[in-house]
């Protein structure tokens, strides 16, 4: 068997190809009673010029988690194409690693990884719905996204003056991440704060750079083994397993939410 790395980055956003599924959302939600009013995701543009103007929340070019006030909480969620690793591997280690904003922001503040449990469209997504569909609202199962209880992962971020790298990885990650290869589904993930700073008043965020930022974007690398076939095949296949060893890049669409309802 032969181990490969392989590691899938989010590319900027300017080189971004309709064809690949990877993509992320900013849930924001919506003050009761109006005064933010509704800003819901914006459509995809078909240029990098435009979309570039409105790529990301209030301007800010980043995944964001945490805590603004007592009505702006913030959570990111995740789709991860897996559809370009090879066929017949043994997925065994999965480390999902974010670069942080350098930027103050409070204390350390934790955010937990966890399996969003529903898909979302890119377009109509909100802190309510994962997505609209001729003008109806599939609503998430439980609002701010649907996601399975148990935690993979978490990590304790502090944010600075410095641009630093954080790491999730886990056994369940690695799991759940070869069973959505193995089911030909997308990966899909969410990242929030603690209950306890999600019910906070005070400001307390985390932001990590996203496809914008080139080297610094968010990465998924993977380890897995490559099952080697019986001799009478591997001639035959063997143009395939070199393959294996290259680093693919993937590009993603990405859209921000805000204040929707």
């Amino acid at each position: 068997m032969e181990l490969v790395l392989f590691t899938l980055h989010y590319n900027t956003y300017a080189t971004f190809q309709s064809n690949f599924d990877n993509r992320h959302c900013i849930l924001v939600p919506v003050l009761t009673g109006g005064g933010y009013g509704r800003n819901p995701c914006p459509k995809r543009h078909r240029t990098a010029q435009r979309r570039k103007r409105r790529r990301a929340l209030n301007g800010n070019d980043s995944l964001t988690v945490g805590t603004l006030n007592e009505y702006r909480k913030y959570r990111s969620i995740l789709s991860i194409d897996l559809g370009f690793l090879p066929s017949n591997i043994t997925i065994t280690s999965v480390q999902l690693s974010l670069t942080s904003v350098a930027r103050a922001s409070g204390g350390p503040l934790t955010i937990n990884l966890f399996e969003l449990a529903q898909d979302f469209d890119i377009d109509t997504a909100t802190w309510n719905s994962s997505s609209v569909i001729d003008g109806v609202k599939n609503e998430w199962d439980t609002a701010g996204g649907s996601y399975t209880p148990t935690i993979l992962a978490s990590q304790d971020v502090t944010m600075g003056n410095d641009a630093q790298e954080y790491f999730w990885s886990s056994v369940a990650l690695t799991a759940l991440t070869a069973s959505a290869y193995d089911s030909d589904s997308p990966l899909l993930l969410l990242l929030r704060a603690t209950d306890a700073v999600e019910a906070q008043s005070t400001r307390q965020l985390a932001w990590f750079y996203s496809s914008e930022n080139g080297s610094m974007a968010p990465k998924l690398q993977i380890e897995y083994s490559v099952n080697i076939p019986e001799a009478s095949t591997y001639v035959l296949t063997l143009g395939v397993l070199g393959l294996a060893a290259s680093v693919t890049t993937l590009h993603y669409r990405r859209k921000t939410v805000a204040a929707n309802g």
